[in-house]
């Protein structure tokens, strides 16, 4: 579905009018929450990238290390690295779901390959609580963060993106209604020129507006 700028442009005006407060992708919560995650994304892969390092030199320099290297986790934490600093592009793109699903599996799987790793070699975890383990602050506490902003980021995307589509589907029918009543027998093709000269008359504004400023 096309969305025009000119319809936006008056489904905004409408809602700013009734006053329309909705927590959506413009609020302070959506903001702050990608920040966070942003943070965090930078905290995990800041560990992965030194994992991935070490277990690359094992593989390529220091030979005699690479029997001891866990290469399920390095092939995991290979693949997590790029998934959730691809997630962070598509956050921006406002790609959400999927954003959400990428960053989910991504987080799940290395920890768990982490834990077991864990479990078959130091048992760390076990003996020492997880509070006393250096790899529960390197990977388990940030990839937490990442999987509850991005859930957060996520619910608030596609809350923001069903209203707008709610409402531009209002305001395209009141247009249209206004428009029909004016041209009887308006053919689809005339509607959807009459919109796509409304959205060059208003890049035209917003360009002679750019030239005051």
């Amino acid at each position: 579905m096309k969305f025009y700028k000119s319809v936006t442009a008056r489904v905004e005006q409408e809602n700013y009018n009734k006053g329309v407060n909705r927590l959506d992708t413009g609020s302070g919560y959506y903001k702050t929450s990608k920040r966070l995650n942003l943070l965090s994304t930078i905290w995990l892969m800041i560990f992965q990238f030194g994992l991935i390092f070490g277990g690359t030199t094992s593989l390529l320099i220091y030979t005699k290390n690479a029997k001891n290297l866990d290469m399920p986790l390095y092939i995991v934490s290979c693949i997590a690295f790029v998934a959730v600093a691809v997630s962070l592009y598509l956050i921006k793109r406002k790609l959400h779901a999927i954003a959400l699903v990428l960053n989910l599996a991504a987080v799940f799987a290395q920890l768990t390959r982490i834990y077991h790793n864990d479990a078959e070699t130091t048992n760390e975890f076990l003996n020492n609580g997880y509070l006393n383990n250096p790899k529960f602050w390197m990977y388990f506490v940030p990839g937490i963060l990442i999987c509850l902003f991005t859930l957060i980021i996520c619910l608030i995307g596609i809350k923001t993106r069903l209203h707008f589509r709610k409402d531009y589907k209002k305001v395209l029918e009141k247009m249209y209604t206004t428009y029909r009543e004016a041209n009887p027998e308006v053919s689809d093709v005339e509607w959807t020129r009459h919109l796509e000269e409304l959205d060059a008359s208003l890049k035209e504004k917003e360009e002679k507006e750019k030239e005051k400023e």
